[in-house]
């Protein structure tokens, strides 16, 4: 085990890249860069059951690993036309510009599958050699139920976006780690 160091914590700075190629080309990696981000936050949520023991009165006995049910969220900070037509279901781009139109009749209806919107997520540390970066080989993008945007002077309007993990091909959800450790 190592000694602690407090020169060791890990404050990291970092963006998001979606659909990378090649971790080892320049950045962004052969992928496109969404939007300016903050309080990106992942949760692996890792699932665990225990198990109960009859004959000790029903205490805990043990514990089962039961998955995960990974998430990545963030606020993005801009309007930002990728991230906006990755995220909302019926969206159109003039002039680098996105708009949302809600719409329950044409375009992405209610029960259209969101699988369709499928991408490749990469959290990229902007110190690619010391901070660790997150890989999502194939994520979901959905919108926050609760997402509520403030049109204020006292706040920023931050949509608050995320992506749902889901199993790539050969059953992989993520990797996290050196940026040169992982593959896309």
């Amino acid at each position: 085990m190592a000694t602690p160091n407090v020169l060791n914590v890990i404050h990291a700075h970092a963006r998001l890249i979606i659909n990378p190629t090649d971790f080892t080309a320049a950045y962004p990696y052969g992928g496109t860069e969404i939007g300016i981000f903050r309080a990106i936050e992942w949760r692996p949520n890792v699932q665990t059951r225990e198990i109960a023991a009859e004959e000790w009165g029903g205490a805990n006995a043990n514990a089962v690993y039961a998955g995960e049910r990974p998430l990545l969220l963030g606020v993005l900070r801009g309007y930002d036309a990728d991230a906006i037509a990755a995220h909302f279901p019926n969206t159109t781009t003039t002039l680098s510009q996105a708009q949302i139109t809600g719409h329950v009749a044409t375009g992405s209806v209610p029960g259209t599958k969101l699988s369709t919107k499928a991408m490749s997520v990469l959290v990229a540390p902007k110190e690619e050699t010391l901070d660790p970066a997150l890989y999502l080989p194939n994520a979901l993008p959905v919108i926050q139920e609760d997402l509520a945007a403030k049109y204020s002077f006292a706040s920023e309007l931050g949509l608050a976006l995320s992506w749902v993990a889901l199993p790539d091909a050969n059953g992989r959800l993520y990797d996290q780690g050196l940026l040169v450790n992982l593959t896309v």
